[in-house]
């Protein structure tokens, strides 16, 4: 990270761990069960979103807007 900085790279792409992607799918999984099973919308929202947090570093259309944002941004 700290090299494509000094290099001049404007931003930097870490990606997750696959341990750490697992644990998200999973535990997002998990959570989204549960409030399926309850009918609690605010635990299937919270699941579907942590398990978005695993995948999210891959997923194009994600890319896509946070570079549109990105882009937007730049030229305020």
């Amino acid at each position: 990270m700290f090299e494509a900085l000094a290099t001049g790279q404007s931003s930097v792409q870490i990606s997750l761990r696959p341990l750490d992607r697992i644990f998200r799918l999973g535990a997002g999984t998990a959570l989204a069960v549960v409030g399926i099973s309850g009918g609690n919308w605010l635990l299937i929202v919270l699941g579907a979103l942590l398990a978005f947090l695993g995948v999210y570093d891959r997923c194009p259309i994600w890319r896509a807007i946070t570079g549109w944002w990105r882009e937007r941004m730049s030229h305020s």
